[in-house]
């Protein structure tokens, strides 16, 4: 889907002919990740996911940036509790705590108020600091391909 916006490029996602259709793809793919429970059905599409969540962070609505933080967030529970037979990675869990503090939602372009718990959307102060975040983003997806890996490469 997100390839299609490249037929009729604009400045930002956001005003393109086919958000809709990716932000309700987006509000779709959070509720079926939250469905799963097996980890092999997510582990088969981890590289979509990082994929899909690097290009639409901080992008859209509240409610659309909630979804995209909310599917790492099931992902890495499913891939916690899931395995059948295995212990949970102690790097899983560090990664899933570290997924819920403030730092790490303001990637996904958000922030909670501490006296209402609400969430709105954060917004870098210039076009450098967003590039920063983007660059923190793909390091936390990284480590988070490297935590849920079945086997490290040599």
């Amino acid at each position: 889907m997100i390839g299609k916006t490249t037929l009729r490029p604009t400045l930002t996602l956001v005003e393109n002919p086919h958000w809709n259709e990716i932000a309700a793809l987006t509000r779709l793919a959070l509720v079926s990740t939250s469905q799963c429970k097996q980890a092999v059905q997510v582990q088969l599409f981890v590289p979509e996911i990082v994929h899909l969540v690097t290009l639409i962070s901080s992008t859209g609505t509240v409610g659309i940036r909630l979804s995209v933080h909310g599917i790492v967030m099931n992902m890495l529970q499913t891939l916690t509790v899931g395995r059948s037979g295995e212990t949970p990675s102690p790097e899983i869990r560090v990664l899933l705590d570290e997924c819920s503090s403030p730092e790490t939602l303001r990637l996904f372009g958000l922030v909670q108020s501490l006296a209402t718990g609400e969430y709105s959307n954060f917004e870098p102060a210039n076009e450098r600091v967003f590039i920063g975040y983007q660059e923190s983003l793909s390091q936390l997806l990284a480590r988070i391909l490297e935590g849920i890996a079945g086997s490290k490469g040599e």
